[in-house]
């Protein structure tokens, strides 16, 4: 929980519009936790900006997720990858103010419609009902696309995303790199026993990732756990990543954004450490008005080198996007 939250606390947009308190403007009591989770937010990054302390318990935070999620309670060690989803749902349904808000979901129809038009109408669906701080910042676009092996029939969807789960594309020799993974993400795979809806018969379909639209913030968790019943497996691995420069515009086939570039740096790491059984997990993070990487261990934070970051066994990278000059 507590790497999680001080990558977040370094996602300088994030930070400015919770600290600011313009939340209080958007933020929904009718929601499922009636706005306590972004308060309770917004209270833990005052603290930690107030840059009063060396370091923070988030004793009251802790104790209002625990109270909505007993399973995030305790000092168990908790998947930095469920809870950072997690928060960012919960935070953007304390903070939606889209006029649909709570809606049932609908998927406009995309028969027949050029990709282009097919995108922008499940986007704008999507934005009807879902517009907060999270959405503008966390959440983009892509687009998966079945291929039957037997007819080529070909079945198109678009689904958003508010991090992307990347399978660890380790090469025979040397060490696996963020673009090894993120080539293997949007080549994608082999479905077993697919039902074709033109040849009615069931197939192995292939399963390709396009990103369609990217936001802001792009977090990317590399997938070193798997399971198989109910053995599971760490894969220790390193990957190399850039800290700076990773650029997706290759790989992001739709309409390219305005407000934001797609070269993104890097500003925090969440690492495990230990097996698939415990563990623990610590943080790099990008010290923006330092202009210095942070080395955060619950209460140990001190300053570290780029060199350490690269050094990383990441579990959770978080990258920012570049304004358009």
């Amino acid at each position: 929980m507590n790497a999680v939250l001080q990558v977040l606390a370094q996602t300088q947009d994030l930070v400015n519009y919770m600290v600011s308190e313009f939340f209080y403007e958007d933020l929904n009591q009718n929601s499922i936790n009636q706005g306590q989770i972004a308060k309770e937010i917004a209270q833990l990054l005052g603290v930690i900006w107030s840059r009063k302390f060396r370091y923070v318990s988030p004793h009251r935070f802790r104790n209002a997720v625990s109270a909505r999620r007993r399973d995030f309670g305790g000092m168990r060690m908790h998947d930095a990858h469920e809870f950072i989803i997690l928060l960012l749902e919960w935070l953007h349904d304390d903070l939606n103010i889209a006029a649909a808000a709570g809606a049932p979901p609908q998927r406009p129809s995309a028969d027949n419609l050029p990709d282009h038009e097919a995108g922008e109408a499940v986007w704008r669906q999507f934005r009807r009902a879902n517009d907060s701080i999270v959405t503008r910042l966390f959440h983009g676009l892509q687009k998966s696309t079945l291929l039957c092996t037997a007819c080529g029939f070909e079945s198109a969807t678009f689904e958003t995303f508010s991090l992307l789960s990347l399978p660890l594309a380790l090469p025979a020799a040397g060490r696996a790199s963020l673009y090894h993974c993120l080539d293997q993400y949007v080549r994608g795979d082999l479905i077993n026993d697919w039902s074709c809806p033109k040849c009615r018969r069931r197939h192995d379909v292939y399963k390709k990732l396009d990103l369609w639209r990217l936001p802001p913030v792009v977090i990317l968790h590399l997938k070193r756990f798997s399971f198989a019943g109910s053995t599971a497996r760490k894969a220790h691995a390193q990957v190399s990543f850039p800290l700076r420069d990773l650029d997706l515009s290759q790989l992001a086939i739709g309409p390219h954004p305005d407000s934001h570039s797609l070269v993104y740096d890097l500003y925090g790491v969440v690492e495990h450490h230990g097996s698939q059984h415990s563990g623990h997990y610590t943080a790099y993070c990008f010290n923006h008005p330092a202009a210095s990487w942070l080395f955060i261990d619950d209460t140990v934070v001190k300053e570290s080198s780029a060199a350490s970051v690269r050094d990383a066994t990441a579990y959770l990278l978080c990258y920012s996007a570049r304004e358009v000059a």
